[in-house]
């Protein structure tokens, strides 16, 4: 519908075309939200639900209402409940037994234990999960509107990490891969979920203070000095190996270790001179910048398309024809005690 033919199947493959893709499915997506919460039939319609009945002057009562207004949005469509280890998973990561607290060595020899002596059975919650909602139960979803939460949790969450990026703020950056911890466990990307978890242990117990603080707010670089300028260190790196293989290509295949040493650190200083000698002698060097398009007309169109679903209504029996069975919450697959366990074993292992 949108020709949007540089989206591949492979989002590796292209990945600025299907993120911009993705940018366009989110604005549709909340823009139509916003229609549904405010009783809208159209972008041009005036609201008739969650209207603003305050002073026009009032700006103190129209941030209230503002921050009101999106905060009963969110709750209503995109939170949901986020499994967390209990005391009972806590006190298994310890190894220690939930009555007598008697410490021990291996799982199996505590669980024997609580069996044997206090008569715990271990099985009696391993099989029910706590997190997940009552919309979970029912035999007839609505798989449209499942969809249309997940999509506004995993999207949301994605332009949450961007844009803590672009401010530079590390601190958000490390509790949003919290959230990507669980959903990378959950989609069995056990790399990625070893990694976030990883990530997590160094800031908070295996480094010291210093360098905890280092690895949370050194991540971004800044050429530009604006508040939202920031983008990745490792994409810096890349602008810096852009310029080494332009240096090195000079030596014809003959490089050697020594020639290679050479040129990567000079390619630096290199770099500073060649752009101090084009400005002295004002010469004019492409920006290098991207040019963007607006993407207006296609958000536009996509929410035109998506109004017509009625996605943010439920109607039991409904779903996709590609996605017959979307669950309302992915996390709630997650079995807590393996979650706590996995856990344990993976901080062992990293200290």
């Amino acid at each position: 519908m949108l020709d949007a033919k540089n989206v591949t199947a492979d989002p590796r493959s292209n990945y600025y075309g299907c993120s911009e893709f993705l940018d366009k499915v989110l604005s549709a997506y909340l823009i139509c939200g916003a229609l549904h919460h405010f009783g809208m039939e159209n972008v041009d319609d005036k609201p008739t639900q969650n209207t603003y009945n305050g002073q026009q002057i009032d700006a103190d009562a129209k941030k209230t209402y503002v921050n009101e207004v999106i905060k009963s949005f969110v709750q209503q469509h995109v939170v949901h409940n986020i499994p967390q280890v209990q005391a009972e998973s806590k006190k298994l990561l310890s190894l220690s037994c939930q009555v007598c607290n008697k410490k021990y060595i291996r799982p199996h020899a505590l669980r024997k234990h609580e069996e044997k002596v206090h008569g715990l059975q271990q099985n009696s919650t391993c099989n029910t999960n706590p997190f997940n909602p009552a919309s979970e139960q029912a035999k007839e979803q609505d798989m449209v509107y499942n969809y249309t939460h997940q999509t506004l949790v995993l999207l949301l969450l994605r332009l949450d990490h961007n844009n803590a990026i672009k401010l530079g703020d590390g601190e958000r950056v490390l509790r949003l891969y919290k959230f990507f911890c669980l959903y990378f466990k959950v989609s069995k990307c056990p790399k990625y979920a070893i990694a976030s978890l990883h990530l997590q242990a160094q800031v908070n117990c295996l480094l010291s203070p210093r360098l905890a603080h280092s690895l949370t707010w050194n991540r971004f670089v800044n050429h530009q000095g604006k508040v939202d300028t920031n983008f990745p260190m490792d994409l810096d790196v890349e602008h810096d190996n852009k310029t080494f293989k332009a240096d090195i290509h000079s030596f014809k295949g003959e490089t050697t270790d020594k020639s290679i040493a050479r040129v990567s650190q000079a390619t630096e200083p290199t770099d500073a001179i060649l752009s101090a000698f084009d400005q002295s002698t004002h010469v004019r060097k492409p920006s290098g910048k991207h040019t963007t398009t607006s993407t207006k007309d296609d958000i536009m169109a996509l929410v035109d398309h998506l109004q017509q679903e009625e996605l943010y209504k439920t109607i039991p029996g409904r779903k996709h024809f590609a996605f017959p069975n979307m669950k309302y919450n992915v996390l709630a697959d997650i079995d807590v005690h393996n979650l706590g366990s996995w856990i344990s074993k993976s901080l062992k292992r990293f200290s």
